[in-house]
């Protein structure tokens, strides 16, 4: 408290102080170590939870609860893609996942040459979420389920004669 100006006597009460201090400046070496230990501790927080999650559900991948869906089926599209020969061509894309164990995936990729000629190709790939990867000798494919019937792709040709295309197909049979 301090005494009233006017030399009354009285003391007048001092407005209350924030309870909060303001901080020093740490040390670099002590800010290092606190970050250190918040990411340790945060890196054992993700492992132990990704312990916990698999041991509900060791069956599929990185302990996700949830079971990957269905993609069996004939997925179909149009499409088209630069050629080596530098002419824009257009063609139809038809993907066909004939088994699917969990999130392994078997089919085969179809689709017309530049002569108009059925082209069969095995795939092999998976599918984390809604992401799907599908690889064939010479190329891959990457992409995404947008519905239960459509996934959007892209596909990549690599080898002697390299292109990409990217296309939404659709579920036309399960």
């Amino acid at each position: 408290m301090e005494v009233d100006a006017k030399g009354s006597g009285r003391r007048r009460p001092q407005p209350a102080r924030c309870q909060q201090t303001a901080r020093r400046p740490q040390p670099a070496h002590r800010l290092q170590t606190a970050r250190r230990r918040t990411a340790a501790t945060l890196a054992l927080a993700v492992s132990l939870g990704s312990v916990g999650a698999t041991a509900v559900s060791p069956a599929s991948p990185a302990g996700a609860a949830t079971r990957p869906p269905d993609l069996q089926g004939t997925w179909e599209g149009p499409y088209s893609y630069p050629s080596p020969d530098g002419v824009v061509r257009p063609s139809y894309q038809k993907l066909v996942i004939e088994r699917q164990e969990g999130v392994h995936l078997w089919g085969y990729d179809e689709f017309l040459d530049k002569d108009g000629q059925t082209i069969r190709i095995p795939v092999l790939g998976t599918v984390s979420g809604r992401e799907i990867g599908l690889a064939e000798k010479g190329g891959f494919f990457t992409g995404r389920l947008v519905s239960r019937n459509r996934m959007s792709m892209r596909f990549f040709l690599v080898g002697d004669r390299p292109t990409s295309f990217a296309t939404v197909l659709t579920r036309r049979s399960s």
